[in-house]
């Protein structure tokens, strides 16, 4: 058994690491950024929660002194790409293993700023081992930071919860239909953060020529960690389209069950970021019947092909290019389902398994879990 800290958000995706390194007892600590996040009791009960009390880096240091004194872990596993990261690696003579996952876009968030660039520099020059979700981001990281060891990295996808997608029953469809006022419409959904890196104004421009043309269409935007002013300019921007109707802004944290089934019954699924690496949040809706409307991103190119697998957007800003795809997808909704979603399937059930996947992880700490 290993003690694991590892440093993340309570989301869909640790939930789903934390539950599965808990039952293959080991003893888990999960260190939140935010204080919000799924509620506590979607995780095991075995595992420990501690939240960071503020985003001072200096306070962060103390607290994460606190918890290593007190756990004495073998692993510290952080999963984003921040100036968090020089933190385990500020640890004089530690004792565990530092490991950290860069979950693609990360790369793209913070290390703009001068600052931050030289703690990651730091960071990713203390870690022991660099987790990448994709073969482009490892490239690119290698690129970017030349000066890290290729020994240091190693590249899996976590695959994703296929179970949780083919267990949504529906009982659960039909609650979320009710709780949300959604039953008769016809969903557009986006579900990434809502972050400008996301890119849902490109999105929410398409609302009222769609809206004048489908009168049972609604958009629906799960915000999930959020930046409060660019989510005060989609309202503002749906305010100004005259067409409040047809949107929904879904704030509240969503169980992983409610979030299968709200994507599982959208006609359309939206994912369409600036830069991204290997979503799940894509892989989630090619393993349902969703029609994919992805954005043209490199990363994207080993499994998403335009008219294969999905509907593609070129122009990432582009909105008149979007309204003609949703038009298209709108129109053509059950003959483009049914063209791409056995394709979608089958690639996710194989390739994208969670349950297939999850060895790997176990593989990350072998060097201690195998002895």
């Amino acid at each position: 058994m290993a003690k694991i800290v590892l440093i993340s958000d309570r989301n869909v995706y640790m939930k789903r690491i934390c539950n599965f390194l808990a039952e293959n007892d080991h003893e888990i600590w999960l260190v939140c950024r935010f204080r919000d996040g799924l509620p506590r009791n979607e995780f095991s009960d075995r595992i420990h929660f501690f939240d960071f009390s503020s985003e001072k880096l200096s306070v962060k240091r103390r607290e994460l002194n606190y918890i290593i004194r007190s756990v004495n872990p073998d692993f510290i596993h952080l999963h984003y790409l921040a100036r968090d990261i020089v933190l385990p690696a500020l640890i004089l003579r530690r004792k565990f293993k530092y490991f950290v996952t860069i979950w693609g876009s990360d790369m793209n968030i913070a290390s703009r700023n001068p600052v931050n660039r030289i703690l990651q520099n730091i960071g990713l020059i203390g870690a022991d081992k660099i987790h990448l979700l994709s073969g482009f981001f490892a490239d690119r990281i290698r690129a970017m930071y030349y000066f890290i060891s290729s020994k240091k990295i190693t590249v899996f996808s976590w695959g994703i919860d296929l179970k949780n997608l083919q267990d949504v029953t529906p009982e659960i469809i039909q609650k979320v239909k009710e709780k949300y006022a959604l039953s008769g419409r016809t969903i557009i959904l986006s579900f990434r953060n809502h972050y400008p890196l996301y890119n849902h104004h490109t999105l929410i421009r398409t609302i009222p020529y769609i809206a004048e043309r489908f009168s049972k269409v609604i958009y629906v935007f799960v915000c999930g960690n959020s930046d409060k002013d660019y989510l005060g300019q989609s309202r503002k921007l749906v305010a100004k389209s005259g067409r409040p109707e047809h949107v929904l802004f879904i704030e509240e944290w969503m169980s992983s069950q409610e979030l299968a089934a709200l994507v599982k019954m959208s006609a359309v699924s939206i994912n369409i970021p600036l830069e991204d690496g290997l979503p799940a949040s894509l892989l989630e809706i090619m393993a349902t019947d969703s029609i994919p409307v992805a954005g043209d991103l490199q990363a994207y190119s080993e499994f998403f092909k335009e008219n294969i697998n999905g509907l593609m957007l070129h122009t990432l800003t582009d909105s008149n290019e979007l309204q003609v795809l949703l038009e298209q997808a709108l129109k053509d909704t059950e003959k483009l389902s049914g063209k791409f979603a056995k394709r979608n399937n089958d690639y996710v059930e194989h390739y994208q398994n969670w349950m297939l996947q999850s060895g790997k992880l176990m593989d990350l700490y072998s060097n201690k879990i195998s002895s």
